[in-house]
């Protein structure tokens, strides 16, 4: 059984004890990596569930357990919806988040959209000073008694 991990683009660190995650499959582990910007179909859910089948299908992977971490846990649920489960074995999502989540009629548990107004507002007008800050949040370092260590923050 093989493991294929597919993480969000803000997870700059493997995830964790993946060492001890790769002896537990005979065939071994992959961690997926591809940023938005470098995917084949284009930089939407459908291109990367299409990409992610073509990585399947190149390392003819079968009977996998398929990890999809953050917004990457949406490429995965995707991935399951076009292509079937035929090559995978089980599914893990893990702080995943869904394909939509802006706040709609349909979606009223949504982000509003000001939230997203000034995420692009922060990244277009200093992106290297939007993920310093971003990190904090990130990571919990602004709730009272967090510890986290600076390398992590900076790390992000």
């Amino acid at each position: 059984m093989s493991a294929c991990f597919v993480r969000g683009d803000g997870a700059r660190c493997s995830f964790p004890n993946l060492t001890v995650l790769e002896a537990e499959f005979r065939d071994g582990c992959i961690e997926v990596r591809v940023p938005a910007t470098q995917t084949s179909q284009g930089t939407d859910m459908n291109g990367y569930a299409d990409d992610l089948a073509g990585l399947f299908e190149a390392l003819d992977l079968r009977d996998a357990v398929l990890v999809g971490h953050s917004t990457r846990g949406g490429e995965v649920v995707r991935y399951l919806g076009r292509h079937g489960s035929k090559r995978v074995a089980k599914v893990v999502l893990i702080a995943a988040a869904p394909p939509i989540m802006l706040q709609t009629d349909a979606n009223p548990e949504g982000l509003p959209m000001k939230v997203f107004d000034d995420i692009r507002a922060g990244l277009a007008g200093d992106r290297s000073q939007f993920y310093k800050d971003l990190a904090v949040q990130f990571y919990g370092a602004n709730r009272p008694g967090a510890q986290v260590a600076a390398g992590t923050l900076e790390q992000f």
